[in-house]
């Protein structure tokens, strides 16, 4: 289920993203900020998109940039929550 969660997300980073257009290589450790370009407010959308997309809630006092940043990180904080 995991990989599979981790297509979808992958999916919403480059449809959230406007990313379409660009040829881009998932791998470990990879920064939605630093690597694919967000900004805080395409964050925000994401983190809307997968909420919608899973039918869960983040919590907001776990939800800091940081963690969201990784995407790694966030896909496996989806996974502890479907």
């Amino acid at each position: 289920m995991g990989d599979n969660i981790s297509e979808i997300i992958q999916n919403l980073v480059i449809r959230v993203g406007n990313l379409a257009d660009e040829n881009i290589v998932f791998k470990e450790g990879m920064s939605l900020v630093n690597d694919l370009k967000y900004d805080s407010v395409s964050i925000i959308n994401l983190i809307v998109a997968i909420e919608q997309e899973f039918d869960i809630e983040f919590d907001d006092e776990e939800m800091l940039i940081g963690k969201v940043d990784d995407l790694d990180e966030l896909i496996k904080y989806v996974c502890e929550l479907v």
